[in-house]
Protein backbone atom coordinates (compact mmCIF):
# COMPACT_ATOMS: atom_id res chain seq x y z
CA UNK A 1 0.00 0.00 0.00
CA UNK A 2 1.11 3.63 -0.96
CA UNK A 3 1.82 5.78 2.07
CA UNK A 4 0.34 9.25 2.04
CA UNK A 5 0.82 11.96 4.35
CA UNK A 6 -2.88 12.83 4.38
CA UNK A 7 -5.61 10.07 5.18
CA UNK A 8 -9.12 11.00 4.71
CA UNK A 9 -11.83 8.99 7.19
CA UNK A 10 -15.87 9.72 6.41
CA UNK A 11 -17.24 9.27 9.48
CA UNK A 12 -20.96 8.21 8.93
CA UNK A 13 -23.48 10.55 10.04
CA UNK A 14 -25.90 8.08 11.78
CA UNK A 15 -23.02 7.48 14.26
CA UNK A 16 -24.16 9.73 17.43
CA UNK A 17 -27.75 7.91 16.76
CA UNK A 18 -25.34 4.51 16.50
CA UNK A 19 -23.91 5.27 19.36
CA UNK A 20 -26.77 5.55 21.33
CA UNK A 21 -28.56 2.71 19.99
CA UNK A 22 -25.76 0.32 21.39
CA UNK A 23 -24.81 2.33 24.69
CA UNK A 24 -26.19 -0.56 26.71
CA UNK A 25 -23.55 -2.62 24.97
CA UNK A 26 -20.36 -0.62 24.86
CA UNK A 27 -20.44 0.16 28.55
CA UNK A 28 -20.81 -3.08 29.43
CA UNK A 29 -17.73 -3.46 28.23
CA UNK A 30 -14.06 -2.94 29.54
CA UNK A 31 -11.16 -2.52 28.27
CA UNK A 32 -7.81 -4.46 28.73
CA UNK A 33 -5.03 -2.28 28.31
CA UNK A 34 -3.30 0.85 30.39
CA UNK A 35 -5.06 3.44 32.33
CA UNK A 36 -3.02 6.42 32.32
CA UNK A 37 -2.71 8.33 35.62
CA UNK A 38 -0.60 11.67 36.22
CA UNK A 39 2.55 9.25 37.21
CA UNK A 40 2.68 6.27 35.87
CA UNK A 41 0.31 4.04 33.48
CA UNK A 42 -1.13 1.38 35.72
CA UNK A 43 -3.77 -1.32 34.76
CA UNK A 44 -7.66 -0.85 36.24
CA UNK A 45 -8.14 -3.72 38.95
CA UNK A 46 -11.16 -5.52 36.76
CA UNK A 47 -8.93 -5.77 33.58
CA UNK A 48 -6.24 -7.01 35.47
CA UNK A 49 -8.62 -9.56 36.73
CA UNK A 50 -9.75 -10.09 33.31
CA UNK A 51 -6.20 -10.66 32.10
CA UNK A 52 -5.29 -13.12 35.73
CA UNK A 53 -8.34 -15.25 34.18
CA UNK A 54 -6.84 -15.38 30.75
CA UNK A 55 -3.70 -16.61 32.04
CA UNK A 56 -4.28 -20.17 31.26
CA UNK A 57 -5.18 -19.13 27.85
CA UNK A 58 -2.22 -17.76 26.05
CA UNK A 59 -0.62 -20.55 24.31
CA UNK A 60 -3.74 -21.99 23.50
CA UNK A 61 -4.01 -22.10 19.81
CA UNK A 62 -7.46 -22.94 19.72
CA UNK A 63 -8.59 -21.28 22.84
CA UNK A 64 -9.87 -17.83 23.54
CA UNK A 65 -6.87 -15.78 22.26
CA UNK A 66 -6.86 -17.95 18.98
CA UNK A 67 -7.08 -15.04 16.37
CA UNK A 68 -4.18 -13.34 18.33
CA UNK A 69 -2.32 -16.02 17.26
CA UNK A 70 -3.42 -16.45 13.84
CA UNK A 71 -2.71 -12.50 13.26
CA UNK A 72 1.42 -13.32 13.91
CA UNK A 73 1.04 -14.47 10.29
CA UNK A 74 0.24 -10.63 9.25
CA UNK A 75 2.26 -8.67 11.84
CA UNK A 76 5.66 -10.61 11.99
CA UNK A 77 6.33 -9.95 8.13
CA UNK A 78 4.68 -6.81 8.91
CA UNK A 79 7.45 -5.99 11.94
CA UNK A 80 10.53 -8.09 10.63
CA UNK A 81 10.31 -6.34 6.43
CA UNK A 82 9.73 -2.80 8.00
CA UNK A 83 13.00 -3.05 9.94
CA UNK A 84 14.93 -4.97 8.11
CA UNK A 85 13.76 -4.40 4.41
CA UNK A 86 14.07 -7.43 1.61
CA UNK A 87 16.39 -5.70 -0.18
CA UNK A 88 18.39 -5.09 2.67
CA UNK A 89 18.52 -8.66 4.03
CA UNK A 90 19.02 -10.35 0.74
CA UNK A 91 22.32 -8.00 0.23
CA UNK A 92 25.18 -10.31 0.24
CA UNK A 93 27.66 -7.55 1.93
CA UNK A 94 25.71 -7.87 5.33
CA UNK A 95 26.33 -10.46 7.87
CA UNK A 96 25.83 -14.16 6.99
CA UNK A 97 23.15 -14.27 10.07
CA UNK A 98 21.00 -11.59 8.97
CA UNK A 99 19.69 -14.85 6.26
CA UNK A 100 18.02 -16.99 8.90
CA UNK A 101 17.72 -14.15 11.42
CA UNK A 102 16.79 -10.77 10.03
CA UNK A 103 16.12 -9.30 13.01
CA UNK A 104 19.61 -10.06 14.62
CA UNK A 105 21.06 -7.24 16.58
CA UNK A 106 18.17 -5.19 16.72
CA UNK A 107 16.12 -4.17 20.21
CA UNK A 108 12.26 -4.64 20.43
CA UNK A 109 10.21 -3.58 22.98
CA UNK A 110 7.14 -5.42 23.44
CA UNK A 111 4.60 -2.86 24.57
CA UNK A 112 1.49 -5.04 26.22
CA UNK A 113 3.39 -8.28 25.28
CA UNK A 114 0.43 -10.79 27.28
CA UNK A 115 2.11 -13.96 27.53
CA UNK A 116 4.54 -13.50 24.81
CA UNK A 117 2.84 -15.00 21.69
CA UNK A 118 4.20 -11.87 19.55
CA UNK A 119 7.80 -11.71 21.81
CA UNK A 120 8.50 -15.49 21.41
CA UNK A 121 8.30 -15.30 17.57
CA UNK A 122 10.05 -12.27 16.92
CA UNK A 123 12.81 -12.89 19.09
CA UNK A 124 12.79 -16.38 17.31
CA UNK A 125 14.04 -14.11 14.29
CA UNK A 126 16.90 -13.12 15.65
CA UNK A 127 15.76 -9.87 17.85
CA UNK A 128 16.71 -9.10 20.97
CA UNK A 129 12.98 -8.57 22.56
CA UNK A 130 11.88 -6.89 26.00
CA UNK A 131 8.17 -7.69 26.71
CA UNK A 132 6.42 -5.20 29.33
CA UNK A 133 2.96 -5.58 30.90
CA UNK A 134 1.29 -4.07 33.79
CA UNK A 135 -0.63 -7.96 35.42
CA UNK A 136 1.59 -10.18 36.84
CA UNK A 137 0.29 -13.06 35.71
CA UNK A 138 0.77 -12.67 32.38
CA UNK A 139 4.49 -12.02 32.70
CA UNK A 140 4.67 -15.28 34.53
CA UNK A 141 2.86 -17.01 31.39
CA UNK A 142 5.18 -15.62 29.37
CA UNK A 143 8.68 -16.25 31.24
CA UNK A 144 7.66 -19.77 32.48
CA UNK A 145 6.51 -20.52 28.30
CA UNK A 146 10.19 -18.88 27.17
CA UNK A 147 11.75 -21.30 29.75
CA UNK A 148 10.04 -24.49 28.87
CA UNK A 149 10.66 -23.65 25.05
CA UNK A 150 14.48 -22.94 25.97
CA UNK A 151 15.28 -25.44 22.71
CA UNK A 152 14.26 -22.87 20.53
CA UNK A 153 17.00 -20.70 21.65
CA UNK A 154 20.03 -22.91 20.46
CA UNK A 155 22.74 -20.24 19.32
CA UNK A 156 23.88 -16.90 20.93
CA UNK A 157 22.30 -15.20 17.96
CA UNK A 158 18.87 -16.73 19.51
CA UNK A 159 17.98 -15.25 23.02
CA UNK A 160 15.15 -15.99 24.79
CA UNK A 161 12.77 -12.19 25.45
CA UNK A 162 13.28 -11.03 28.51
CA UNK A 163 9.73 -9.87 30.38
CA UNK A 164 9.33 -7.00 32.82
CA UNK A 165 6.57 -6.22 35.07
CA UNK A 166 6.59 -2.01 34.20
CA UNK A 167 5.10 0.26 32.43
CA UNK A 168 5.85 2.17 28.88
CA UNK A 169 6.28 5.27 30.83
CA UNK A 170 8.72 3.70 33.68
CA UNK A 171 10.78 2.31 30.76
CA UNK A 172 11.01 5.59 28.99
CA UNK A 173 12.51 7.33 32.10
CA UNK A 174 14.70 4.47 32.55
CA UNK A 175 15.59 3.91 28.77
CA UNK A 176 15.23 6.50 26.73
CA UNK A 177 16.49 5.69 23.07
CA UNK A 178 17.84 2.68 23.70
CA UNK A 179 15.57 0.60 21.29
CA UNK A 180 15.63 -0.28 17.45
CA UNK A 181 11.48 -0.74 17.52
CA UNK A 182 8.55 -0.72 20.01
CA UNK A 183 5.52 -3.10 18.98
CA UNK A 184 2.10 -2.13 20.08
CA UNK A 185 0.07 -4.19 18.59
CA UNK A 186 -3.78 -4.84 19.54
CA UNK A 187 -2.92 -2.32 23.00
CA UNK A 188 -3.45 1.53 21.80
CA UNK A 189 -7.72 0.56 21.57
CA UNK A 190 -7.73 -0.64 25.15
CA UNK A 191 -6.11 2.55 26.69
CA UNK A 192 -7.60 5.47 28.26
CA UNK A 193 -5.32 7.98 26.96
CA UNK A 194 -3.41 6.50 24.33
CA UNK A 195 -1.47 9.49 23.00
CA UNK A 196 0.51 9.25 26.06
CA UNK A 197 1.77 5.90 24.76
CA UNK A 198 2.40 7.39 21.67
CA UNK A 199 5.02 9.64 23.28
CA UNK A 200 6.79 7.47 25.73
CA UNK A 201 7.15 4.94 22.57
CA UNK A 202 9.16 7.88 20.90
CA UNK A 203 11.34 8.30 23.81
CA UNK A 204 13.10 4.95 23.95
CA UNK A 205 13.08 4.61 20.60
CA UNK A 206 16.87 5.47 18.93
CA UNK A 207 16.87 8.21 15.80
CA UNK A 208 15.53 5.89 12.86
CA UNK A 209 13.54 3.67 15.02
CA UNK A 210 10.32 2.06 14.13
CA UNK A 211 6.72 2.01 15.81
CA UNK A 212 4.27 -0.41 14.95
CA UNK A 213 1.11 -0.66 15.66
CA UNK A 214 -2.49 -3.06 15.28
CA UNK A 215 -5.61 -2.02 16.17
CA UNK A 216 -8.77 -1.06 15.69
CA UNK A 217 -11.06 2.27 14.14
CA UNK A 218 -14.14 3.58 14.97
CA UNK A 219 -16.63 2.93 13.09
CA UNK A 220 -20.08 1.71 12.84
CA UNK A 221 -18.53 -1.10 10.98
CA UNK A 222 -15.98 -1.88 13.47
CA UNK A 223 -19.05 -1.79 16.12
CA UNK A 224 -20.68 -4.29 14.04
CA UNK A 225 -17.79 -6.96 13.54
CA UNK A 226 -15.20 -5.72 16.09
CA UNK A 227 -17.92 -5.97 18.82
CA UNK A 228 -21.37 -7.83 18.54
CA UNK A 229 -20.06 -9.76 15.82
CA UNK A 230 -16.83 -10.81 17.13
CA UNK A 231 -17.56 -11.24 21.04
CA UNK A 232 -21.70 -11.83 20.91
CA UNK A 233 -22.25 -14.16 17.94
CA UNK A 234 -19.22 -15.39 16.00
CA UNK A 235 -17.40 -15.71 19.68
CA UNK A 236 -14.07 -14.81 18.53
CA UNK A 237 -12.83 -13.08 21.41
CA UNK A 238 -14.83 -12.93 25.14
CA UNK A 239 -17.69 -10.78 25.70
CA UNK A 240 -16.02 -7.40 26.88
CA UNK A 241 -12.66 -7.74 25.53
CA UNK A 242 -13.33 -4.18 23.79
CA UNK A 243 -15.26 -0.70 23.95
CA UNK A 244 -16.08 0.93 20.83
CA UNK A 245 -15.28 4.22 22.10
CA UNK A 246 -11.53 3.55 22.74
CA UNK A 247 -11.21 2.87 19.03
CA UNK A 248 -8.52 4.83 17.05
CA UNK A 249 -9.02 6.11 13.86
CA UNK A 250 -6.06 6.08 11.33
CA UNK A 251 -6.38 9.98 11.35
CA UNK A 252 -6.32 10.21 14.65
CA UNK A 253 -2.92 8.31 14.94
CA UNK A 254 -1.51 9.48 12.17
CA UNK A 255 -1.77 12.84 13.82
CA UNK A 256 -0.51 11.81 17.68
CA UNK A 257 2.30 10.43 15.19
CA UNK A 258 3.19 13.53 13.80
CA UNK A 259 2.46 15.51 17.07
CA UNK A 260 5.13 13.24 18.59
CA UNK A 261 7.96 13.43 15.83
CA UNK A 262 7.27 10.25 13.73
CA UNK A 263 7.20 9.90 10.17
CA UNK A 264 3.90 7.86 9.14
CA UNK A 265 5.50 5.20 7.06
CA UNK A 266 2.55 2.79 6.45
CA UNK A 267 -1.18 2.31 7.09
CA UNK A 268 -2.65 -0.95 5.85
CA UNK A 269 -6.14 -3.01 6.51
CA UNK A 270 -6.80 -6.23 7.95
CA UNK A 271 -9.43 -8.61 7.71
CA UNK A 272 -10.19 -11.87 10.13
CA UNK A 273 -12.05 -14.82 8.49
CA UNK A 274 -13.10 -17.10 11.41
CA UNK A 275 -14.15 -19.49 9.69
CA UNK A 276 -10.81 -20.22 8.32
CA UNK A 277 -9.08 -18.51 11.36
CA UNK A 278 -6.77 -16.72 8.88
CA UNK A 279 -5.98 -13.05 9.01
CA UNK A 280 -4.98 -11.40 5.59
CA UNK A 281 -4.54 -7.53 4.28
CA UNK A 282 -6.92 -5.67 3.18
CA UNK A 283 -7.81 -2.16 1.34
CA UNK A 284 -10.12 -0.99 3.61
CA UNK A 285 -9.32 0.30 6.89
CA UNK A 286 -12.76 -0.04 8.31
CA UNK A 287 -11.75 -2.14 11.26
CA UNK A 288 -8.62 -3.33 11.75
CA UNK A 289 -5.07 -1.91 10.47
CA UNK A 290 -1.74 -1.84 10.95
CA UNK A 291 0.52 1.11 10.98
CA UNK A 292 3.75 1.98 11.43
CA UNK A 293 6.26 5.16 11.42
CA UNK A 294 9.63 5.99 12.00
CA UNK A 295 11.50 8.90 14.49
CA UNK A 296 12.95 11.73 12.33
Amino acid sequence: MRSSSIITIIRPRFQPRFHKQWISLTTATQSDGFTDTSTHSTIETDEAEKFRRLSTQWWNPTGDLHALHSMNRLRIPFIRDGLRPPEVAQDTTIPKEYTYAPLAGLRIVDVGCGGGILSEPLAAIGADVLGIDQVEETIRTAQSHAEMTAHKWPSPTFRPPQYRLVSLEQLSDEMPGQFDGVVMSEVVEHVTHWEDLIKHAVTILKPGGMLFLTTINQTAASFLFGIVGAEYIARIVPRGTHEWQKFVSPVRLQSAMIKNGLHPKKFVGMCYNPLTDRWFWNKSMAVNYAASAVKI
